[in-house]
């Protein structure tokens, strides 16, 4: 505010007032603008701005003509980078990454880190052609790139899932989704490859359908709707023993007295958590359970993906007294050879190779060495998918100890059994 001061004729001749800089307050106020819409990392555009991006260019498509196209980038073999490397050579891969990207693009797309090894890209009109065109062009450049870090060199790929933004396309949500959607295709679908959303597409309508079941179980879980079921496991060559697979473990002593153990099966991602070693071995010894009741089952697919955390996780539980099954057998690329090094003490024949084995002699030689090799390793050796009398009685013949399907036994509600006790 300035106070004006007039001559004797009325004209201004000065003013006082006071000044203020302001500079100092305006670049604070960018600075603090730029670190809310932008990644720390790579200086890229954040999730958060990149989502309101994404909404404006939604709300002003109302012409048919106009359109937009709206990208997810996920990247192959970073996590090999991050951990055999560390976290500093991930950082350093994916700022470099960023500074790739940006130069591929066009200069007024907007490329974003969404979080992770996960980049968005915004090409505002845009047609579907010269987005292929654009995508196409981001896969070749990192396809062509080499990540050095202490003397080794790493190819690094991405799978690109694509979604068009047109007067039909519905919120931001469901726009989001579908670009996630389309870029889990391009993973299925065997990694390093771009996959466009269109309406009516077979794969993206089952990732639809998957992405609801996490909410329908999230619902279910807080709302108490699961029931427990528990499948027998028989023994074929040695005096009936019971056995039970459940999905969860439930304490009442004169069941844990009359049965050998029961089964609990473990996720990949239960494995491949740090913590959740030193979790399970709290509430096996709060719950004051006879660990020597317990036997957790572990597909060998997700031993196979975490081989050193999957070791110290089933010597540590063994020490207390569990045992162990690996399950699924046979379905990896080399089960034999990780065999020697997963302290087990039960193989489960994965049942791709046990429910044929009466008319396929290829499955039946896969059985049987299976079944040898666990014999002569000292372990115990499960079948699954024994559903009649003849796959179980080629089983006894050929030396397998136990025997899973519904030729032994379905499903039946825990409580059934448990009201027995």
């Amino acid at each position: 505010m300035g106070e004006p001061q007039l001559n004797s004729s009325g004209e201004l001749v000065r003013t006082f007032g006071i000044l203020q800089d302001i500079t100092h307050h305006k670049q604070t106020q960018e600075k603090l603008n730029y670190k809310a819409s932008h990644d720390a990392l790579t200086g890229l555009i954040n999730r958060r701005e990149f989502e309101r991006r994404a909404e404006r260019a939604l709300s002003n498509v109302s012409d048919p003509e106009e359109q937009h196209a709206l990208c997810f980038l996920d990247l192959d073999q970073f996590k090999v980078v991050n951990d055999s490397c560390g976290h500093t050579a991930g950082d350093e891969l994916l700022q470099q990454l960023g500074a790739l990207l940006k130069d591929t693009v066009r200069q007024r797309d907007t490329l974003a880190r969404l979080g992770g090894d996960e980049f968005g890209l915004l090409m505002e009109h845009c047609s579907i052609d010269d987005a292929n065109r654009a995508v196409n062009a981001v896969l070749e450049a990192i396809n062509s790139y080499q990540f050095q870090w202490g003397g080794k060199a790493f190819k690094v790929g991405v799978s690109i899932g694509v979604t068009m933004i047109t007067e039909t396309t519905g919120s931001l949500t469901e726009l989001m989704q579908d670009a996630d959607a389309a870029c889990y295709v391009a993973k299925e679908e065997g990694r390093n490859r771009v996959h466009v959303h269109h309406k009516g597409d077979v794969e993206i309508a089952r990732r639809h359908g998957e992405m609801q079941w996490v909410t329908r179980l999230n619902e279910a879980l807080e709302n108490d709707r699961f029931c427990l079921y528990a499948q027998p496991i028989s023994a074929l060559n040695a005096a009936p023993a019971s056995h039970y697979e459940v999905q969860s473990l439930l304490r009442q002593p004169n069941f844990l007295r009359d049965i050998e153990f029961i089964s609990v099966n473990l996720s990949g991602l239960s494995l491949a958590d740090e913590k959740f070693l030193g979790f399970t071995q709290r509430c096996i010894e709060e719950s004051g359970i006879d660990p020597t009741k317990l036997c957790f089952e572990i597909t060998e697919t997700a031993a196979i993906s975490n081989l050193n955390r999957a070791t110290t996780f089933i010597g540590s539980l063994r020490d207390m007294g569990c045992r162990f099954a690996l399950d699924d057998f046979g379905s990896g690329l080399s089960s034999f050879g990780y065999l020697k090094n997963l302290p087990v003490d039960y193989l489960k024949i994965d049942g791709m190779f046990v429910r044929d084995i009466a008319h396929d002699p290829i499955d039946h030689a896969m059985v049987k060495s299976i079944n040898e090799i666990g014999q002569v390793m000292g372990l115990q050796t499960i079948a699954e998918f024994v559903e009649n009398d003849i796959i179980r009685q080629m089983l006894e013949g050929i030396g397998v100890n136990y025997a899973q399907g519904y030729g032994i036994g379905r499903p039946i509600p825990l409580n059934d059994i448990m009201s027995a006790y």
